[in-house]
């Protein structure tokens, strides 16, 4: 193609560019120009208008019907409780008197005697069971002496004071002394080792207990060994003796 003819083509396509810009600012001024708001524009296109809104429904209350009271019958009496007969109060049966305690004779202690003792009948142990009881004794042996030491407690194992412990040799002599705060008795000398014609014999020995003038407790007896055999392990010279309270 020529130059002559490319220009040709050129000035058309600038002239209809032209043509269609000018008409299309036309129609926007149109458009601008008879554009209100209660008219819109329509293009062609038809809006579909909205529906109305629906009636608003009317309340009417319906009428309730009424009816007759319901009978209510009159509420049942609640019988009172029957009441309950007192029971009979038992007779307090009589108190018996306590029988009376006779209190025991005073014990009168037995003077010391300082000369030879004079034999003194036994005295019969009470059939009844007595309070004290020999809980153990031991054996010691002596070469100087014969004698006799102890101890008396209650039942709880504390020294009873001023138990009169009455010894002496069997169906020969007797003699009394009293415990000490500590509880114990001692009698260190009942047959001297010097009294040769009866320390190198055997002699038997008791002892008891009396409280308020009374025999507390059963006779313990024993037997000594002679002076001559204190150097056997078995022998006995010194009889220890404990006394225990049963209650």
């Amino acid at each position: 193609m020529s130059g002559q003819g490319r220009d040709r083509v050129t000035t058309v396509f600038i002239f209809l560019v032209a043509v269609m810009i000018v008409t299309t600012l036309l129609i926007y001024g149109i458009l601008f120009l008879t554009y209100t708001p209660d008219r819109p524009l329509s293009l062609g296109l038809s809006v579909a208008q909205p529906p109305p809104p629906p009636p608003t429904a009317t309340f009417t209350p319906e009428e309730i019907p009424t009816y007759p009271p319901t009978w209510t019958p009159p509420p049942t009496p609640t019988p009172l409780p029957t009441s309950t007969p007192t029971a009979t109060g038992t007779p307090t049966p009589t108190r018996t008197p306590t029988h009376t305690r006779t209190p025991m004779p005073t014990y009168t202690p037995t003077p010391t005697e300082t000369g030879t003792p004079t034999g003194t009948p036994t005295i019969t142990p009470t059939p009844t069971q007595v309070p004290f009881y020999v809980a153990e004794f031991k054996d010691h042996q002596n070469c100087y002496d014969i004698g006799m030491k102890g101890y008396v407690f209650d039942a709880n194992g504390i020294p009873l004071e001023g138990i009169v412990v009455e010894y002496g040799e069997e169906n020969i002599s007797t003699f009394r002394t009293t415990t000490d705060v500590d509880g114990e008795f001692a009698v260190p000398l009942i047959l001297g080792g010097k009294d040769k014609d009866n320390a190198t014999r055997p002699h038997t020995w008791f002892v008891r207990l009396y409280q308020d003038g009374v025999q507390a407790s059963e006779t313990f007896k024993w037997k000594s060994d002679t002076i001559e055999d204190c150097d056997k392990s078995n022998s006995v010279q010194v009889k220890e003796i404990t006394f225990r309270r049963r209650y």
